[in-house]
């Protein structure tokens, strides 16, 4: 079984090796110090960095070598004394990509292994919200949950071929949301991660057909945002596109439906456990129901 790992590099490291090979330079040999030693062929290395604290997601290879560094000059943004360590070499190269942000919604369910248990990502106390550099310094081993979901960022960012004026008006979900769901739908490829291609037609009817008012909480944007709200929706698939094995009919019908940013969100809060629909209304209606209870009392 495979493991997966992160892979820390330094802002100016990203900066460097961009101005050194261009823009989506392809990475195929990664540098580090002896904890790169607990990654073993056919693990994953997962590139990041942190800026202004927030998460990138740079690149991810398939480890073919992990080995003492064959190349003792030093790499774009090292010292001397970082070329003195190990290397990581990949099956094939993979584009480094400084623009692939992680959504905060992503990095608060990303875990790491420990020697005393499962742990969440640091963010700093001040109360900002920023994640802490330090957090992933260290090369460090992923949950499978986790790489799962880095899986989804870089497959949203390789096809990401669709305009986003196209994608807003098929109703797709926000950028942080399209982050957690990833790929694009249906038939599934290979280009070391799976995308799945998404039918921009097939959101358009699922629009046509279920309205533009959220099937959870009766939420709608033209009503609350008026003319720039109009025509505005989100859609979901009941089913989890990664999930399809394939190629397959969708029918927008039975298949899909239209929810507001709040609701997908809370469908999609513990992946691979989402929600249905019908369990999300319920929920609604309950907090709604008690919300009444209480003011009745207060009043």
């Amino acid at each position: 079984m495979p493991r997966y790992f992160t892979h820390y590099w330094r802002n100016t490291s990203v900066d460097e090796y961009i101005q050194k090979y261009g823009e989506n330079a392809p990475v195929d040999v990664v540098y580090g110090d002896e904890r790169l030693l607990s990654v073993s062929p056919g693990d994953f290395l997962y590139e990041v960095t942190v800026k202004e604290g927030a998460l990138y997601l740079l690149s991810r290879l398939e480890i073919k070598t992990v080995e003492t560094r064959t190349d003792s000059s030093p790499y774009p943004g090292e010292t001397e004394a970082d070329a003195q360590g190990y290397q990581a070499e990949a099956f094939q190269p993979m584009s480094l990509r400084r623009d692939n942000r992680v959504a905060r919604a992503i990095v608060e369910q990303i875990q790491c292994k420990t020697q005393t248990g499962i742990k969440n990502l640091t963010f700093t106390p001040s109360g900002s919200g920023l994640l802490d550099k330090q957090t992933l310094r260290a090369t460090r081993e992923l949950t499978e949950e986790s790489a799962a979901l880095l899986n989804q960022v870089i497959a949203t960012y390789e096809e990401g071929h669709l305009s986003e004026k196209e994608l807003k008006k098929s109703g797709e979900v926000i950028q942080a949301l399209r982050d957690e769901e990833g790929g694009f739908e249906g038939a599934s490829s290979t280009k070391l991660v799976n995308h799945y291609e998404r039918d921009v037609k097939l959101r358009a009817a699922a629009i046509r057909i279920h309205g533009t008012r959220c099937q959870a909480c009766g939420f709608s944007f033209e009503e609350t945002y008026g003319e720039h709200g109009a025509d505005y929706i989100e859609v979901h698939h009941k089913r989890p596109i990664s999930t399809y094995g394939g190629s397959i009919q969708v029918d927008p019908v039975t298949d899909m439906a239209v929810l507001c940013s709040n609701c997908h969100r809370m469908i999609h809060r513990n992946p691979p456990s989402y929600l249905t629909i019908e369990e999300l209304r319920a929920i609604v209606t309950t907090a709604k129901t008690s919300g009444s209870t209480d003011q009745t009392r207060l009043d």
